[in-house]
């Protein structure tokens, strides 16, 4: 009875192939997880790769004393790269700086210059982004767009988005375009007069350009402040968006009457009143910032 050990160019032949084949799945897998695209690990995967290719070679002309001797070597350089799949430990998952409590915001306000920990707290505030890769970390691909005139390019927008106020439109008009005909609809003040079919066709040429965008650079955005229901506008729209972001506080909203330490004096007690509890705020959710994402 004949054993394919017995035969040990076959057995090089189908381990060759076996190899040539866990080479081809390593590369998708690779590409998938967008390891090859890691810094810090894209020479280690070439490296890994040329090796493999030498391996096959290798057992194409070896007996099975050899293949042996190479399989045995192959294991490690599999144990290597699975090493290499690892290599979302070389990103940040999310990361923020310590944020003020409401007191200390109160602080700010009354106190100049402030203590020195709470002007140290600060200056780390203000210097020290929010940053987040939860996007990446769930598996989300760039966008990758391309055009006949140029070929594959890289679309960033700039928008003020004026503190996130109006929260629902700009991520429908980010995330859902097919839908912004409604917000249309809801939004349309009942004394104006409806758009003309040219401004409904820019319209429509804006919320095109919007799509293909992989880069987005929002200025004016709100985090834990009153007007915008304390909401942190730049994680809510990249969790809509299924993108990572950064978000870098320019300053802290320290008026008064934000803070609701000032009341609002009208003739109207109905209009004070309504617009006093619009600057009331809930210590317990109010952060002040506002800044930049991206």
């Amino acid at each position: 009875m004949d054993y394919i050990f017995d035969h040990p160019w076959e057995l090089g032949l189908l381990l060759a192939i076996v190899l040539a084949l866990v080479l081809e799945l390593g590369h998708r897998v690779a590409a998938y997880f967008q390891i090859d695209q890691a810094p810090s690990r894209k020479e280690q995967m070439g490296t890994i790769r040329d090796g493999l290719f030498v391996l096959v070679s290798l057992l194409l002309g070896f007996s099975l004393t050899m293949a042996a001797v190479v399989a045995a070597f192959f294991l490690v350089v599999l144990a290597a790269a699975h090493h290499g799949f690892a290599t979302q430990a070389d990103f940040v998952r999310f990361s923020k700086p310590e944020l003020l409590t409401f007191e200390e915001v109160v602080e700010l306000e009354k106190n100049d210059p402030p203590s020195s920990s709470l002007a140290e707290k600060l200056e780390h505030l203000l210097t020290t982004p929010v940053l987040s890769n939860e996007a990446y970390f769930n598996g989300a691909k760039p966008k990758r767009p391309s055009s006949p005139e140029l070929g594959p390019f890289l679309r960033a927008i700039c928008w003020n988005i004026e503190r996130g106020i109006q929260f629902d439109p700009i991520r429908i008009a980010l995330s859902e375009p097919e839908k912004f005909d409604q917000v249309l609809a809801e939004k349309k003040d009942p004394k104006a007069k409806p758009l003309m079919p040219d401004q409904l066709k820019v319209v429509k040429q804006q919320l095109d350009i919007l799509q293909p965008s992989d880069l987005l650079i929002l200025n004016e955005v709100d985090y834990g402040v009153t007007r915008t229901e304390y909401r942190d506008v730049a994680r809510d729209l990249a969790k809509a968006l299924n993108m990572n972001y950064a978000y870098g506080v320019e300053f802290v909203e320290l008026d008064p009457l934000n803070l609701g330490l000032e009341k609002v004096e009208l003739e109207d007690n109905q209009a004070q009143a309504d617009i006093q509890k619009s600057f009331d705020a809930d210590p317990s959710r109010y952060l002040g910032m506002h800044g930049t994402a991206v």
